[in-house]
């Protein structure tokens, strides 16, 4: 699909260089404004911080499921978008939160061997919820799983 042009990449530059000397530029058409705030290439343009919406399933241990449609925004962590509902608890550990609690009910492996799975448009997550970003339209479940 599209390309952007040197002379198209120049103009750009000209346009940003008087704002930051810290924007980059790279040879594949991405450029990312020193503040974190855009990130475009040829073909979309995602802005750090604009408000988004994600979908996350609860599978809880009984079977029942429960659909929750949260704002967050472009960028932001997966964690802090489930926090910001009050969706989860656990413990911190050197790997990130170690979720014990969602949606009010509690999976502790050390206690009975349950635990909670996360799911990435049907794919088990191999991102902790403290580094993956969350992005408009993004579809997560949380599972239980003994």
């Amino acid at each position: 699909a599209g390309s952007v042009s040197v002379e198209a990449m120049a103009d750009v530059q000209a346009l940003f260089s008087d704002r930051d000397s810290r924007t980059e530029y790279t040879p594949d058409g991405q450029i990312s404004l020193a503040d974190g705030s855009a990130v475009t290439d040829s073909q979309n343009v995602v802005v750090e911080g604009a408000k988004i919406t994600i979908q996350v399933t609860v599978t809880h241990g009984d079977g029942s499921q429960k659909v929750f449609d949260i704002e967050s925004t472009e960028g932001a962590t997966l964690r802090s978008a489930l926090e910001s509902i009050d969706l989860v608890q656990g413990d911190e550990s050197e790997f990130g939160l170690y979720v014990k609690t969602v949606d009010g009910e509690r999976a502790d492996y050390d206690l009975d061997g349950a635990y909670w799975g996360f799911f990435q448009d049907g794919e088990y997550m191999m991102e902790g919820i403290d580094t993956a970003k969350v992005k408009d339209g993004d579809s997560f479940e949380i599972k239980y799983s003994k």
